[in-house]
């Protein structure tokens, strides 16, 4: 007989302990115990009453699975809305038959808030699915914009599991390096001094979210509490905040997290934004983030877009190498989807679900 029971704060020690020594796991209870606090205590969207998650205990009364719940706060309508993204779905394989009672223990949780699960595995999606989930592409060309950085390092990172000889290794960094010519060259003749990198959000966030929060009709929120949770929340994921500025006021940003892909150094857009039209804001960010990438030593650039607009200006701005972006953005709640979230009226990023968290 098994459990489902919601966690405390009580429940730290024992369940950074069950997830730190989860197969394949590779992190430690510091990771983990830092982890909660980012979550829950540190996130300003946290408060009295929120729930933290689910763990799933056996009859020896030990955790055999965990379903994370991290809140935030989502734009609908003209109106502030409470959201919720799940994280770290983990249940030891002998349990798996009960995994689905810590998702809907999630879902009865969830009424007047929007779920997102950004991070599935194609195993649970199907699970989500199989819950009338709805989904979405996170990226509208379901493409990633990539420009090389250093083209022999992407080169060899791309065939590090091919056996492949050095010339043809050379021969693609070539190849790489002129397809990405367009775009360098378009970058660095965009030189400006209104993006500045921050290392904090000060209050030109919360008269940015003011002026443009009604953009769109779904959108998560963006004030200086959240921007500075998400991108300073946890030093252990690093987050580059660049904002631009007109007569010296904010009017777009964009956050960029350090990834590592086969080994090399990526700079990842996570997050932009700019108040309308925005066309000039996005492209002096876009600009700014390929010089910034080269002066720390990045290897490759990635660019999601994020919406219709997004992939005109990428393409606007010479960046033809693309690869298949196949995330999804996953949704649902304990009522019925608004039938109005479609594209043209949401605008979803990397914020919604647990990436970088």
């Amino acid at each position: 007989m098994t459990e489902v029971l919601e966690i405390n704060e009580t429940n730290y020690s024992e369940l950074a302990t069950f997830l730190a020594t989860f197969p394949n796991d590779g992190n430690s209870e510091l990771f983990w115990q830092n982890r909660f606090r980012l979550w829950w205590e540190n996130n300003p969207s946290f408060a009295a009453g929120s729930v933290r998650g689910w763990v799933l205990r056996g009859h020896d009364e030990q955790i055999k699975g965990f379903l994370g719940n991290v809140p935030r706060q989502f734009r609908v309508a003209g109106s502030d809305r409470r959201s919720s993204s799940s994280t770290t779905w983990r249940v030891l394989p002998d349990y798996r038959g009960s995994s689905i009672r810590l998702v809907n223990a999630h879902i009865n949780a969830s009424e007047g808030t929007l779920i997102f699960n950004t991070t599935l595995n194609a195993t649970a999606a199907k699970v989500y699915e199989f819950l009338r989930f709805g989904s979405v592409a996170s990226a509208h060309s379901q493409r990633t914009f990539i420009l090389p950085i250093d083209a022999a390092k992407t080169a060899h990172a791309y065939l590090r599991d091919q056996n492949r000889s050095a010339m043809f290794s050379q021969l693609m960094a070539t190849g790489l390096k002129i397809a990405g010519l367009p775009s360098s060259m378009h970058f660095m003749s965009r030189r400006s001094s209104s993006v500045r990198a921050l290392q904090h959000a000060g209050v030109e966030f919360d008269d940015l979210w003011e002026r443009t929060q009604n953009q769109v009709r779904y959108t998560s929120v963006r004030t200086a509490a959240q921007i500075n949770w998400i991108c300073f929340g946890d030093p252990n994921q690093k987050k580059t905040l660049l904002g631009y500025y007109e007569d010296n006021r904010l009017a777009g940003f964009a956050i960029f997290c350090d990834a590592i892909w086969r080994g090399a150094r990526v700079f990842e857009l996570f997050d932009i934004w700019a108040e309308y039209p925005g066309n000039r804001a996005i492209s002096a960010l876009l600009s700014a983030s390929y010089r910034h990438a080269r002066a720390h030593h990045y290897e490759l650039l990635a660019f999601h877009d994020y919406s219709k607009q997004l992939t005109r200006i990428l393409r606007g701005c010479g960046l033809f190498l693309t690869v298949p972006d196949n995330r999804r953005h996953f949704f649902g709640a304990a009522e019925a989807i608004p039938s109005d979230f479609q594209p043209e009226n949401y605008y979803l990023s990397g914020i919604e679900g647990d990436l970088g968290l």
